[in-house]
């Protein structure tokens, strides 16, 4: 068994409505993300004891990040707080993969941004806390990452001469 190491857990965004066109994307310098989950019950009294009755779950994603200059998916999530829009979520575990190939594993989720926070203190990097609100439960599977989505999450070794880009 081997520890999960925060750093290879980043969360990729996209507008639902956006799915036929665009990409999931990265947000730039994310620093942390925690996925809570709860579930509210009801007890109710009876001659025999307590018997307590589960309610629906409910899940929240909150992530910060050192926001990036121009950076689009932070765009992206404010506008889709401001105007209410469904927001698709991937959890991507980057461990690197063993077999190969570009499919890591992942959770799925889809919701709402909640909370969209900039804090820009005069001796620090500007920082951005959101709360994602998940609708449904998320759903378990592999994802694809293209080369262009791996080298956001880490560059690769590149050689000393010229390339053409």
């Amino acid at each position: 068994m081997e520890a999960l190491k925060g750093k290879n857990s980043i969360l990729l965004f996209r507008l639902l409505e956006d799915a036929a066109k665009n990409k999931a994307a990265k947000l730039a310098f994310q620093t942390e993300h925690s996925v809570d989950k709860s579930r509210d019950s009801d007890v109710t009294e009876t001659k025999d004891g307590p018997v307590t009755v589960g309610q629906g779950m409910e899940e929240e994603i909150s992530f910060n990040c050192i926001m990036a200059k121009d950076d689009p998916v932070a765009k992206m999530l404010d506008k889709a707080l401001v105007e209410n829009k469904t927001v698709e979520v991937w959890e991507v575990d980057v461990t690197p993969n063993k077999g190969g190939g570009n499919k890591y594993p992942a959770i799925y989720r889809q919701g709402i941004v909640t909370e969209f926070n900039k804090s820009a203190n005069v001796e620090d990097l500007i920082e951005l806390e959101a709360t994602f609100v998940t609708s449904g439960i998320g759903q378990e599977g592999e994802v694809t990452l293209t080369q262009e989505q791996q080298e956001v999450v880490q560059y690769k070794f590149t050689d000393t001469e010229a390339k053409t880009i």
